[in-house]
């Protein structure tokens, strides 16, 4: 086994010595050859004229059987090892210097990207560009280049022989842009304006009847045509289109919320902050070089007094420490200044604190309505009043008879407390102590108190305050608070509190 493993060796490296003829050793090419040779004949015997009217006349004598006797000339399909593609286009236009530097392995692949041509990025013509570079072009053919952009520049003034129908002609094309822009805001203005009619139109008093029952109204009078025993209308005005009236805004909608700050991490915040301290080191070491700002005075302490003052802390070291202390008393001292500036007046905290619990803008108004079946309690008819005053909402409570109703107009978060205070902290079905009342009065207190409770019967926004501080009113009737809150232009509230009867609610779920 030996022997013949180093006979096949030997027998490798006699093959890897032989001559070789574009990469394939020399006696394979040469098979090649001599098949390429042998189909060329077998081609050139099988058209043949004459071999092709011999095998005609011996079909027609010898018929089928002498055609099988003469066998099919053999077509020699001989493949050889597969030619990798040559690069003509390269070859042809390529110098014999980078010629020897092709490699065909590679192909075409780099030279189809580098003769690519790159597209260009995507941007559009102004509008009235083309006709002004013609206008431009005609000026140049007619005058000359010189006159032409004297004239793309404005300057006509002296301009001898030139015809003044070209030159509108091109300041027509160049300020046909200009007009387009004062149309626009022409149309902008004209906006405005309709707009503003619309906030009119708003704002105009509640009519009688409103224009769609006119028409269909017989009289023009809800009194008179949608009275208690039958109703009047023109049925023959009622049709089956749907009339679609233009959208108004909102009279008190709020502003677009202010862009909102890029968050940044503690890291980033840090490195922004060495930025700007490194600026403001940067500017001042320039004033000091300018002369604009006295330089200033070196650091020294006690730990470093010798080495800085070294030859006058040897002459007089006590007065030399006298001297720093009194300096590191200075720089404390304007230490704690600069504090004292940044930190906010009583009147500025004051602000910051308010600013923080009332979020009013001046635009959006909101209001609750409250309907509390048992306000006699003292103490709950304290905390009303009280919280509505701190919490700086205006209204009034209103009590009745039957039942009292509290309302409420402030800002978002002054609204959100005092709800949370009506329908959650406050217990209104709890009597008063027994050190205050009897034990016989605390029994008809407890037994009344099944029908206690505070129910929300409306929370929405309005477009102005209706009062103008928070009082607490009572009333022997219920005709009186109605009278009250009509002069308030707030009636409706207790139309609503009246249609709550019994404990049942539009909405159960604010409930206590």
């Amino acid at each position: 086994m030996p022997e013949k493993r180093a006979a096949d060796g030997a027998g490798d490296r006699a093959d890897s010595k032989r001559p070789r003829v574009g990469g394939v050793p020399k006696v394979a090419a040469d098979v090649v050859e001599r098949a390429k040779r042998l189909l060329q004949a077998a081609n050139k015997l099988k058209n043949d004229p004459k071999l092709q009217a011999l095998k005609a006349g011996a079909q027609g004598v010898a018929g089928p059987a002498r055609a099988e006797a003469l066998p099919a000339q053999p077509v020699f399909a001989v493949v050889g090892p597969p030619a990798r593609p040559q690069a003509a286009p390269v070859q042809a236009a390529a110098s014999d210097g980078a010629q020897r530097f092709f490699d065909p392995h590679i192909g075409l692949s780099g030279l189809k990207k580098a003769l690519v041509k790159k597209r260009k990025a995507l941007w559009f013509v102004e509008e009235g560009k083309f006709q002004k570079d013609a206008e431009l072009g005609r000026l140049k053919v007619k005058y000359g280049e010189e006159t032409a952009r004297k004239i793309s520049q404005g300057r006509v003034r002296g301009l001898k022989g030139v015809d003044p129908e070209d030159i509108k002609r091109f300041l027509d094309v160049v300020n046909r842009r200009e007009v387009e822009e004062e149309k626009g805001e022409e149309e902008a203005a004209e906006d405005e304006v309709m707009d503003e009619e619309q906030e009119e139109a708003v704002e105009e008093d509640v009519p009688d009847v409103e224009w769609w029952d006119r028409l269909i109204l017989a009289n023009g009078s809800y009194e008179e045509d949608l009275g208690d025993d039958a109703v009047s209308l023109r049925e023959n005005k009622v049709t089956l289109y749907v009339e679609h009236p233009v959208p108004l805004d909102p009279p008190a909608e709020l502003p677009p919320p202010a862009p909102q700050p890029l968050k940044l991490t503690q890291r980033e915040m840090r490195k922004l902050r060495t930025q700007r301290r490194q600026q403001r080191e940067r500017e001042k070491q320039e004033l000091v070089r300018q002369g604009l700002l006295e330089p200033p005075k070196p650091k020294i302490k006690i730990s470093n007094m010798m080495r800085v003052l070294s030859e006058q802390a040897a002459a007089d070291p006590t007065k030399i420490e006298k001297e720093v202390r009194k300096q590191m008393e200075e720089r404390a001292q304007a230490h704690e200044d600069r504090n004292l500036a940044r930190k906010l007046t009583p009147s500025e905290k004051n602000k910051k604190k308010l600013k923080k619990m009332f979020d009013d803008n001046g635009v959006d108004v909101q209001v609750c309505v409250f309907k509390v079946l048992d306000l006699s309690n003292p103490r709950n008819r304290f905390k009303v009043e009280v919280n509505a005053v701190q919490n700086r909402l205006t209204g009034c409570c209103v009590i009745g008879d039957a039942f009292a109703l509290v309302i409420v107009e402030g800002c978002r978060k002054s609204i959100r407390r005092y709800r949370k205070l009506m329908l959650e902290r406050v217990q209104w079905d709890k009597a008063e102590d027994a050190e205050v009342l009897g034990e016989a009065d605390l029994e008809v207190q407890e037994s009344e108190a099944r029908g206690t409770g505070c129910f929300l019967l409306f929370d929405g926004f309005i477009k102005e305050r209706n009062f103008e501080q928070f009082k607490v009113e009572q009333f022997k009737s219920g005709l009186a608070a109605k009278k009250y809150l009509n002069e308030m232009k707030v009636g409706h509230y207790w139309d609503i509190a009246l249609s709550v009867k019994g404990g049942e609610l539009v909405n159960p779920d604010v409930a206590v």
